[in-house]
């Protein structure tokens, strides 16, 4: 069995093809005895012990590498589930603002960038009831349902249309749009390219965060700690943008990272492309973070050839800035115009008669903005981004406790003398500092937006939206090297990596699967 202790890539497929067959086995054997003590099972059971089997075994194929590459288990479990998670959902329409996305998706879906909404496009995108079916037969319903409306002439008579203007802002969909298009030319039912095409988001989120944690020499289990947030492989999982986001903006700050934790070497061109190329790609569906890029200047200038070099990086991380910045400037304030705001948020929402209230009352508002953002930031609201599954709800209090603390031990304590030149005071001003200023940014975009005219609160605002803050904040915040309590090697990385995964899985039991039936 020489492919079990093997290093090499084939070695390792070979053992990883076998614990998916022993996976396989064993989620058969534990539903067919669940089954027959007189319990209710289905292949939504059989599939959440298979994938929880495999991810189990996955730890022994890639034992040799928890210790100095925790990113290929990483990988490996972070796939397994979010592409679970994904299938598991089925039609259900489990997440925020799905009507939006599912649109965004559609719009690239042709060649020609256009679509009419047929009855079950509709069906998704105007459908009024958000409950969650937890019925087996209701959900299998529902799909035949769609396939069935599939091709028929919509009532509203609604064409969509994809915009090469709007490329850059709703380039997260577009991967998924090319493969519902290909699924559709396999004449696949509306169904199952519903199910299969969100698959890419799950797909894209595991992959680029490998690369993001592979590229860190100390901080990886911090990096893993926040990517495997409930809440995190939740977005991955369902049709949205924001895994995009999270999962570049959070590449980005590790390749920064990365360079930081390397005072020796020089930076490539390769790697300042890539570095600073993250964060502007990551950016397109939410450009209001666009602050996050200046944390590319903490690059010293002696990660440099020569002082031209540094001198055309720093311009190009600016350059970069106002990029982001103007992708959403100039359709907000020049094309369009600010608006009357978004009709979610009430009748009493009004875009330009909230930016003359903040003109006018610029010290109200900073009084407004700073009273919500200290409640938004609040330990007990950390529930919101971390253990929150939208419509859903959110998992035991105890999973959010647990991972608090595995937060707080990774933050404190994942780190070597490598880190020198990242928990610098330097670096933990500009972080605090950026971070205040997109938070802020943030909640007056949904002031304004989606705010009625002169509230003393903010609106709409979703914990989610600190998401892409929280790994750069704690990497750089937290102290340096504490040499008594370091989580270096294969025990450590493999209880912290097994406890989040464990978290995970109980809590996508309570909310979803457990319930179904």
């Amino acid at each position: 069995m020489a492919f079990w202790n093997g290093d090499t890539v084939p070695q390792k497929a070979v053992a990883l093809a076998l614990a998916a067959f022993a996976a396989f086995l064993l989620a058969t054997a534990f539903t067919g005895i669940v089954g027959s003590l007189g319990y209710a099972t289905s292949s939504y059971h059989w599939g959440f012990v298979l994938a929880l089997s495999f991810s189990g075994l996955s730890f022994a194929v890639f034992r040799k590498d928890l210790a100095s590459r925790p990113e290929n288990v990483f990988l490996c479990c972070t796939l397994v589930f979010t592409c679970f998670s994904s299938l598991s959902y089925s039609v259900n329409e489990v997440s925020w603002d799905l009507d939006s996305h599912y649109q965004f998706m559609l719009e690239w879906s042709d060649v020609d960038r256009t679509e009419e909404l047929d009855l079950a496009d509709e069906s998704i995108m105007y459908r009024a009831d958000s409950t969650v079916n937890t019925e087996i037969e209701k959900i299998d319903e529902r799909a035949e349902e769609l396939d069935q409306l599939e091709g028929q002439e919509g009532s509203k008579g609604v064409v969509i249309h994809g915009s090469l203007r709007d490329a850059y802002k709703k380039i997260a969909s577009m991967p998924a749009s090319v493969l519902y298009f290909g699924l559709s030319l396999l004449g696949l039912s509306f169904s199952t390219k519903f199910v299969l095409a969100r698959l890419v988001y799950a797909v894209i989120y595991s992959v680029v965060l490998f690369f993001g944690m592979r590229r860190l020499r100390s901080g990886k289990m911090i990096f893993a700690t926040v990517a495997l947030y409930p809440t995190m492989l939740f977005i991955a999982s369902t049709y949205s943008y924001d895994y995009w986001v999270n999962a570049f903006v959070m590449t980005g700050v590790a390749f920064l990272v990365g360079a930081l934790q390397r005072p020796d070497e020089k930076l490539s061109l390769r790697e300042a492309a890539l570095m600073i190329g993250a964060f502007v790609i990551g950016m397109g569906p939410k450009a209001i973070y666009f602050p996050l890029i200046l944390l590319c200047l903490l690059v010293p200038r002696s990660s440099f050839a020569t002082a031209r070099q540094s001198r055309l990086f720093r311009a190009a991380v600016v350059g970069a800035m106002l990029f982001v910045l103007l992708s959403f400037a100039i359709p907000y304030f020049v094309v369009s115009g600010p608006g009357t705001g978004d009709t979610r948020g009430g009748s009493d929402v009004n875009s330009i008669e909230q930016i003359k209230f903040i003109l006018s009352n610029p010290v109200e508002y900073a009084g407004i903005c700073l009273s919500f953002l200290a409640q938004y930031l609040s330990i007990p609201d950390s529930q919101g981004y971390i253990t929150f599954y939208a419509y859903l709800g959110f998992c035991s209090p105890w999973i959010w406790v647990a991972i608090l603390l595995v937060t707080a031990f990774t933050a404190l304590t994942d780190k070597a003398p490598c880190d020198d030149g990242v928990n610098t005071w330097r670096a933990r001003l500009l972080v605090v500092v950026l971070s205040a200023a997109t938070l802020v940014l943030v909640a007056t975009s949904m002031y304004v937006s989606f705010t009625a005219v002169a509230s003393q609160t903010v609106a709409g605002c979703q914990p989610r939206y600190i998401l892409p803050l929280v790994f750069a904040f704690l990497v750089f915040i937290g102290p340096r090297q504490v040499k008594r309590f370091a989580p270096r090697g294969v025990v450590c990385h493999g209880l912290i990596l097994a406890a989040m995964l464990a978290l995970n899985y109980a809590g996508l039991w309570q909310v979803y699967i457990g319930l179904l039936h």
